[in-house]
């Protein structure tokens, strides 16, 4: 073992590698050791409502974990806050994750202990798999503890999702309808004369707001837009930078813009509205249409090798 306040010596290839993979190890077993520690400690501050000897108004039951994980006191979780130089809420997190791993997660847990999944990992499984019931829950260890090692955690993230919304459909609907009322936008704090704008939104409007901001930034570069700051923003958009989205996203449809881009509009308007189609309203500058329109321009464009629909799009 090396003192840690001391510089490591000089090693060959051969020997840091064998360190490193002690020390990743070491590592997981320290985490594990963790979670472990966490459900002896709820062990020992058990509390059963249910008891006669149970008085609410010294110390409160509390059901950090899902469904089916005992009850504890209150007071555990800023003591053991305390004892690791963590916040109460952290500590509490730790408490209900290792709980929902023991009871509600047997075959997770199981690989937990045994080194084969990292602990931050089954916290993160722990964690979104709460609110299911113990039948649901147990559906969804039984179907994904195998695979959690066995491919990249973003992808096995997408896998979760999907089980987790297969196990309980109401749930499902449930959680859709609490993000379309989270719908939103809002700004970060200014930063060398810059603003960040973050939208919430359907992902059909976002799509067609990136189709709209998309189709500006293409007039602004063919009207001869030179600024040297908007270069090519890379192999998505060759042909349109950052700095050129920007103002086309502060000015949707600005009158010049629309002039330019009037045989377009006029090839537009001899075409009749389709019935079942919902017109979208008048934006300034006076640019009318319909989703469907963003559907068949940015389906012409990919015929014509201009990506234009959909450009923008991050995954």
């Amino acid at each position: 073992m090396f003192d840690l306040g001391v510089e490591l010596p000089a090693l060959g290839a051969a020997q840091l590698a064998g360190l490193i993979e002690q020390n990743q190890a070491e590592l997981k077993a320290r985490e594990c050791r963790m979670l472990q520690l966490a459900c002896a400690w709820a062990d020992a501050h058990y509390l059963d409502s249910g008891s006669t000897e149970y008085q609410p108004v010294v110390q409160r039951a509390c059901a950090w974990g899902g469904e089916g994980t005992p009850e504890v006191s209150e007071y555990c979780a800023a003591e053991l806050g305390a004892l690791q130089g963590t916040g109460m809420a952290a500590a509490r997190a730790l408490i209900a994750d290792a709980l929902d791993l023991r009871y509600r997660l047997p075959r997770l847990w199981n690989r937990v202990l045994t080194g084969g999944v990292r602990a931050w990992q089954a916290r993160k499984i722990a964690e979104q798999t709460r609110p299911l019931t113990w039948e649901a829950c147990a559906d969804v260890d039984h179907a994904l503890s195998d695979f959690v090692d066995m491919m990249p955690w973003p992808r096995f993230a997408i896998l979760l999702s999907a089980a987790i919304l297969h196990a309980d459909p109401a749930l499902a609907a449930e959680r859709a309808q609490r993000c379309r009322s989270t719908q939103d936008v809002f700004s970060f704090d200014s930063k060398d004369g810059l603003k960040t704008i973050v939208a919430k939104a359907a992902a059909g409007d976002a799509i067609w707001f990136l189709a709209t901001v998309n189709r500006i930034a293409d007039i602004l570069a063919a009207q001869g837009d030179t600024d040297p700051d908007r270069g090519p923003a890379g192999p998505r958009h060759r042909h349109l930078g950052p700095t050129r989205r920007s103002p086309a996203a502060a000015h949707p449809a600005p009158a010049q813009l629309h002039r330019s881009a009037e045989p377009i509009h006029r090839t537009r308007r001899t075409r009749r509205h389709a019935p079942g189609r919902t017109r979208l309203p008048a934006r300034a500058g006076g640019c009318v249409g319909t989703r469907s329109r963003v559907g068949a321009r940015a389906r012409g464009a990919a015929r014509a090798g201009v990506g234009i629909g959909t450009r923008g799009r991050t995954g």
